[in-house]
């Protein structure tokens, strides 16, 4: 019997979002794209980089519920938080997280109200494809611990330096084999890009928080660091192109 190795690419596509500031009328229009997509039998990841629920008027009226509701139908793959998520308190930021029906990744930020509702990671299987997902929120979110509505503020907050956070997922993610890692971070584009430089093991960053637009991926050694934009003005998307190995026998 003879044993031959083949090479195959396999393709993961990406749709993400970040810094939408509860823009629903723009959302709506992703919204609705992407749910063709997925009619039309498209398979992909979604993931958004946080500060969703709050940023204009509006939607800081009905406490970000609204956009929450439509993210909750447009299925996301997964999310992280931005410092605006935290302006309404630990219960509505918990019914939004609820109504968004997505994971919610954050390392390097404990919340004691959420401890069921925040993970550090998730690993899942797309198309045979072994994939971490993490996120990092940035510091900032200690300026909005005492919310607009008056309602009661969070009792406990804790933040993990956020490269020592990384570190330890990063570490977790080899030993459960990952095969493809995706940041999710909030900390804004040039502490992304020193990311990307120090942890060559992460394939894919969604920087949010700054609000930049980059044009096509920048490129780090071996991590793509992409931007969404802001107010859902942008709908970002990346395909990833993975070589792996198929045993043939003969």
């Amino acid at each position: 019997m003879e044993i031959k190795f083949k090479a195959k690419t396999q393709k993961l596509p990406i749709y993400f979002t970040g810094n939408l500031y509860g823009e629903v009328e723009n959302f709506a229009k992703i919204a609705t794209i992407l749910r063709q997509k997925k009619k039309e039998g498209e398979e992909f990841l979604l993931f958004d980089a946080g500060d969703a629920t709050a940023g204009n008027p509006g939607i800081e009226l009905v406490k970000g519920k609204h956009i929450a509701e439509l993210m909750g139908i447009t299925g996301f793959t997964a999310v992280t938080l931005g410092e605006k998520d935290f302006i309404y308190g630990p219960a509505v930021l918990k019914r939004n997280l609820s109504l968004i029906k997505a994971p919610a990744v954050a390392a390097n930020i404990y919340i004691k109200e959420l401890e069921q509702d925040l993970q550090p990671y998730i690993i899942l299987d797309f198309q045979g494809i072994k994939v971490g997902i993490t996120g990092l929120v940035t510091e900032e979110v200690m300026a909005k611990l005492y919310p607009r509505s008056g309602e009661k503020t969070y009792q406990e907050i804790k933040f993990i330096p956020y490269r020592e956070a990384l570190l330890e997922v990063l570490k977790t993610f080899s030993a459960k084999g990952v095969e493809i890692i995706i940041l999710l971070s909030h900390l804004g584009l040039e502490i992304d890009q020193m990311l990307a430089c120090d942890f060559i093991k992460i394939n894919l960053i969604i920087s949010g928080h700054t609000g930049e637009v980059l044009k096509s991926p920048a490129k780090i050694g071996n991590t793509l660091v992409v931007t969404p934009g802001e107010k859902a003005f942008y709908l970002g998307f990346i395909e990833l192109e993975i070589e792996t190995t198929m045993e043939i026998k003969s």
